[in-house]
């Protein structure tokens, strides 16, 4: 969904094209995404919205005083915790990336036309970003 943030932004264009912080927006997008999933909303609600202009909205359903940053580190919770059941379950660090064709097939339209995916080289800022370690694993303060 981070084409969401990289044609509706309101603040700033992102351009993914040139990785101009893809991975902080692909980053917030899945804490915002596995908190609105936990809350029983739909992520299309974001198209219009931002998850600041959700929270009056959420606080009145479900009685609560929550702000931005809460609902953020809800999903940030979340995401986490699917993460090491997903590593429990056997996926690693092989299971991040994309099938092989994505690094060799020229993308034959679009803003990144002529180019290939180069989402393997941003694996291990993601794994920083999200404060997991080299194999993509959340430290045990998460």
């Amino acid at each position: 969904y981070t084409y969401i943030t990289e044609e509706l932004s309101e603040n700033e264009k992102v351009d993914s094209v040139q990785n101009n912080r893809i991975d902080e927006v692909l980053k917030r997008i899945k804490v915002i995404s596995a908190g609105m999933d936990s809350l029983g909303l739909c992520i299309w609600l974001l198209m219009g919205l931002k998850i600041n202009k959700c929270r009056p909205e959420i606080n009145s359903c479900v009685g609560t005083t929550y702000d931005a940053e809460d609902l953020l580190q809800t999903g940030e919770r979340i995401w986490n915790l699917e993460r090491q059941f997903n590593m429990r379950a056997g996926f690693n660090q092989s299971h991040d990336i994309l099938p092989e064709r994505f690094y060799n097939e020229l993308i034959a339209d679009g803003p990144a036309s002529g180019q290939i995916s180069r989402a393997d080289e941003m694996l291990d800022d993601y794994y920083k970003l999200r404060g997991w370690d080299g194999e993509g694993r959340p430290g045990a303060e998460i």
